[in-house]
């Protein structure tokens, strides 16, 4: 066991080094240990890794195994991660099978697909490579392709039958929460801001088709932060206010993340300024949030935008009774409660019973509480009846 431990690390030491006469050495002298070796498919990992290309037929010839994964990769995966075409050929034609699977079914066709390795797919593709074979996420070539932007290898996937329809997975846990929402490759390549593809994709895609949450590549493409993506969306008819299954439009997402050149576009395209994404409130409200991940956002900005837009600085959220004041007195933000303040914010509405003034006084912010009884015009007593 010991001697079969030490030639195989022989022979991936010298494909590491690209000794070619050391390789040969090592083979002619421990050819029968070689042939019972279990990861016999190591050296030609090794050989992938470094382009050494002229081992690799010296290596099949002795025994190698090529159809075997070893710490979660393939030769073929490996030749592909390196962009390597003349690798990825010889192992075709020494017989490798492009539709093996590597770490949680990662196909070589996908990681070139992903990777941007047009020569690469067509010569998988020419090899038998399944264009609709998914991974464990459900992901295909096509998904990759449009997810990381390779709008040639979507033209290439798309002319020789690849699914445009194709879903990711609807899954939890934490390795799926990318692919939770059953995406096409369009949700994808929007959600990305990838403009060319999106424009490949809408040519065999329907403009408001919708995830298993109901999610448009339009309310996809505000995450995206590129204002060419949504307008191309717009321009092809994508449907302003539609909204997913929790009720969250594309004005919502966008001022969730900040964008404001995103959230001006919606609204000049006509975005109701009103739209009320449950128990989060109307987009006013979600302005006047502080939202983990997007703490850079510029409330007043968003607030001054929508207002000018024609929003209410004091719509209620129909879930909650929550109110742009609301949010600023519980984020504790005296400016920002002020800054409403003098845009028309007035204190009365119920969230869980409780006014705004109610939560200032509750989070002992007397200071707070004097601002908002004074821009009121009411006083405490008042208040109390």
């Amino acid at each position: 066991m010991a001697r079969a431990r030490e030639v195989l690390d022989e022979m991936v030491a010298a494909c590491a080094s690209r000794d070619l006469p050391r390789l040969e050495r090592c083979l002619c002298d421990n050819r029968n240990t070689f042939a019972r070796l279990k990861k016999r498919v190591a050296p030609v990992i090794t050989c992938c890794h470094n382009g050494f290309h002229e081992a690799i037929p010296l290596l099949c010839a002795g025994g190698a195994q090529l159809n075997e994964a070893c710490e979660g990769t393939t030769p073929l995966l490996e030749a592909t991660r390196k962009g390597d075409a003349v690798a990825l050929s010889i192992l075709l034609a020494h017989g490798a099978d492009p539709n093996l699977g590597g770490e949680k079914g990662l196909l070589s066709l996908m990681l070139a697909a992903r990777l941007g390795l047009p020569e690469c797919v067509r010569l998988l593709l020419a090899h038998g490579a399944g264009i609709n074979l998914a991974d464990a996420r459900q992901w295909t070539a096509l998904h990759e392709a449009a997810a990381y932007g390779q709008a040639e290898c979507v033209q290439i996937l798309l002319s020789e039958g690849a699914d445009p329809l194709a879903r990711t997975r609807l899954c939890m846990g934490k390795e799926c929460l990318r692919s939770l929402r059953g995406f096409t490759p369009l949700h994808l390549a929007a959600q990305e801001g990838h403009v060319a593809v999106v424009e490949l994709l809408l040519a065999c895609t329907p403009v408001n088709i919708r995830s298993n949450e109901g999610e448009t590549p339009l309310l996809s493409s505000s995450k995206s932060r590129n204002v060419d993506t949504v307008t191309l969306l717009l321009n092809r008819g994508a449907d302003i206010e539609a909204a997913n299954r929790y009720g969250c439009t594309t004005l919502i997402a966008a001022v969730s993340r900040g964008d404001l050149n995103i959230i001006r576009l919606l609204l000049n395209r006509g975005a109701n300024p009103a739209a009320d994404y449950e128990d989060l409130g109307p987009a006013i409200t979600m302005a006047s949030r502080d939202v983990p991940g997007n703490e850079d956002r510029d409330k007043r900005a968003m607030v001054d935008l929508l207002l000018e837009y024609g929003a209410d600085v004091n719509q209620v959220c129909a879930e909650t009774g929550n109110t742009a004041l609301h949010s600023a007195v519980c984020a504790r933000d005296r400016e920002f409660v002020r800054f409403l303040l003098d845009r028309g914010a007035r204190y009365g509405s119920l969230n869980h019973g409780r006014t705004e003034l109610d939560v200032a006084r509750i989070i002992g912010d007397n200071e707070m509480a004097g601002l908002i009884l004074q821009y009121g015009h009411i006083t405490d007593l008042d208040h109390k009846h």
